[in-house]
Formats: structure tokens, sequence, C-alpha cells
């Protein structure tokens, strides 16, 4: 399939599940939720529940921020539009951002359905401290009334990755493919949106931000040496993960001319061991993003 028409529709899901959380009746939060003990009762105080804008920043003391603020000079009413066509869009950016960065990642047996597993687990937990008024509460929160059935729906979704993964693991039995990579990275966007921790993402899910900025910055590059006589890269290979695979014999045997900046170690390391650094790695950023409800 044709990149574009992989854009395209990635940007019409985006566009479609950001149209449903806008107009959708269902689709509501408690910007504000206390409790307290009266007559060895809960008594719960809850703000109206409304449709709204905000979402959840880490390292910030009382991490809302209103993307409708971003359009104050509009005026109340204009900046309230505004806010939402700018939520709109910023479901699609996630949407497409995080399914080609999950697609990326499918390069070596086990990666894309490890990294996801992880992510998915602290999206689960995300969203049952969402939709559980005590730990919204808590932990300083947006309460987001049925965010508790994306529990169930991410609980499944881990149990089919993990399955996966039993017979994905290297050597791999069974493949993810376009269509399965695409769509994990989609889950996991829309899921984000859901529970609006999409601004969590970047450090959730740096793993995937990483093989797509890096692709990125390697083809810009190399078109820019190609367009300046030359032939040059910033990394051995990408998505970042080939980088750990491949030694500067394998570049200069298929390009004799090709010069690399960051050549790194010219040790070819085993797709396992690079796999399951990379898990690590995003074991330690789930925590982080699950500590950012603390540490403020």
């Amino acid at each position: 399939m044709n990149g574009w028409v992989k854009i395209a529709g990635q940007v019409t899901l985006g566009l479609i599940v950001g149209l449903v959380l806008r107009f959708s009746p269902a689709v509501t939060m408690n910007e504000v939720v206390t409790s307290h003990i009266e007559n060895n009762v809960v008594v719960v105080d809850k703000s109206s529940e409304i449709k709204s804008t905000q979402t959840t920043i880490p390292f910030v003391k009382h991490h809302n921020f209103n993307y409708a603020d971003l359009f104050s000079w509009l005026g109340e009413k204009n900046m309230y539009r505004a806010g939402w066509i700018f939520f709109v869009l910023m479901t699609v950016f996630v949407v497409a951002a995080l399914s080609n960065g999950a697609n990326l990642n499918d390069g070596m047996d086990g990666m894309c359905a490890g990294n996801s597993a992880i992510i998915a687990v602290t999206l689960l937990l995300l969203a049952y401290m969402s939709g559980s008024v005590v730990w919204a509460q808590y932990f300083d929160v947006m309460y987001i009334p049925g965010s508790e059935e994306l529990v169930v729906f991410l609980s499944s979704f881990v149990g089919a990755l993990v399955g996966y993964l039993w017979w994905n693991g290297f050597p791999a039995q069974v493949f993810l493919g376009d269509t399965g990579g695409l769509t994990v990275g989609g889950i996991i966007g829309v899921s984000a949106m859901v529970i609006h921790k999409e601004l969590m993402m970047p450090l959730l899910c740096g793993v995937f931000l990483m093989e797509s900025v890096s692709v990125i910055l390697q083809t810009r590059y190399y078109k820019y040496c190609k367009k300046h006589g030359c032939r040059g890269r910033i990394w051995k290979a990408t998505p970042i993960h080939d980088h750990f695979r491949t030694s500067m014999d394998d570049v200069l045997r298929k390009d004799p001319t090709c010069t690399v900046i960051f050549k790194g170690s010219d040790e070819k390391h085993h797709e396992v061991k690079i796999v399951l650094r990379f898990c690590v790695v995003t074991l330690i950023l789930a925590a982080l993003t699950i500590l950012t409800l603390k540490i403020r």
C-alpha cells in the first residue's frame, strides 16, 4: 500500500475519533472531584459533567491544561470552538504519530509487541485512575466517567499482545506486518486521547518517538547530502534499532563513499539483546510516566 494511502487512513481514523469525542453526549468529564467522610459515609462532591478540552501535563503541580486557553484572544465563545478544533487536530496527529511509530518499531522479533504491552499496561492504570473518584482525587487528575470500561478493553489488548508475543519471540513464527503494527499504534493513540493523557505519550512512548525521529532525520540528512554531491548518514541504519545490528563494514559494502556521523560501536548486537534493552527502556519510561502523577 502506498505510504500516502496509509497516512490518509490514519488521518481519517483520527478525525472520526476526534469528532466522536467532540459530539458524542456520552463523552464527558468532571474537572474537579473531592470526597470526604460524613457520618461514616463517604460523600463525593463533583463538578458538573461537561465536555472539556482539558488534558494532563506531566511534571506540573495542578497539571490540567485547557487547549481553549491557547485561543483566549478570540473571546470566550470563539476560544471554546477553536479549542475543540485544536483537540480534534491533536487527535489526528497523535493517532497517526503513534500508529507510524509502532509500525517502525516492528522491525525485530518481539520488539513491537513487547514495548506495546508495557505501554498498554501503563495506559490501563491511567484509565483506571481516571475512572475512579478516589484515585482521581488522590492524583489530582480529571475524573472521566466510563473510562473504567477502557480498562477491560486494554486488558484484552495486553492479553492479545502477550499471546502473540509467545509466538513472535525470536525466532518468530508469526508476524504483525503493516496491518498489525499500524493497528497496535492506533489503539494506543486512541486510548490516550479518550483519557486525555496524550501529552504524556512522548514520555511513555519514547521508544516509538525515537524510532520515528531517527527515520525522519536520516532521510532528510541523506537527501541533503545527495543534493550537495556527497553521501552521508547520521546513523548506520534506521529505524534506530537497526543501527545497533549494523556494522560500518555493512554500510561501506553497500555504499563505499558514505560517511556516518554517529558510528558508535562497530560490534553488531544480536537482535534478542536489542529487543530486551528496548523493552527495559520502555519499562523505565512507563515507571516515570506513572511517577509524574506524584512528581510535580
